[in-house]
């Protein structure tokens, strides 16, 4: 059964026409290259849910990889178990992934204690809920740098040191 987006707040915004947009085309060339009609490409960037298959069809098109991984969040399942990523480029991404480790370290000791017993009660449960906090924040953050889109640029001879980035700027 297709899910539909009309009983979402009017804050959502549709992944895929967000998707098209960013990849600047129109829904008439996006939908001949998917080979679908612009009705049916219309409706998922309204109301009608698309199968996976044609997710992955789009994200190949508009060379979106967060487009899959936001089109799995949007499942019941996905909204349960998967953090929601930034798109803020790399170094973004690096700055959540360490905040979250550091935030794991700190409840370093804690962790073991709960794990001890392999259960957590009710005493446990505050400490916990911070270190899944730092998990989530890790965990958004990882998927976030593996599915960073890869910029198409000249080839140049890269900077390998930060010292000659920072030169290099």
């Amino acid at each position: 059964m297709k899910q539909g987006f009309a009983n979402q707040t009017e804050t959502f915004r549709n992944p895929y026409r967000e998707s098209r947009e960013r990849a600047r085309k129109s829904q008439e060339v996006a939908a001949e290259a998917l080979h679908i009609s612009t009705r049916t490409l219309s409706n998922y960037e309204s109301t009608t849910r698309p199968t996976d298959e044609t997710v992955m069809s789009m994200a190949e098109l508009y060379e979106d990889p967060y487009l899959e991984y936001e089109h799995l969040r949007m499942s019941p399942i996905g909204k349960k178990i998967l953090p929601a990523i930034d798109r803020g480029g790399v170094s973004r991404a690096v700055i959540c992934y360490q905040a979250g480790i550091n935030i794991m370290r700190s409840h370093e000791p804690d962790m073991i204690q709960v794990a001890y017993d392999d259960r957590i009660d009710n005493q446990e449960l505050p400490v916990w809920r911070k270190i899944q906090r730092g998990a989530l924040m890790c965990a958004g953050s990882l998927f976030s740098l593996a599915l960073q889109p890869i910029e198409k640029v000249a080839s140049v001879a890269a900077p390998t040191t930060l010292r000659e980035k920072r030169i290099h700027r």
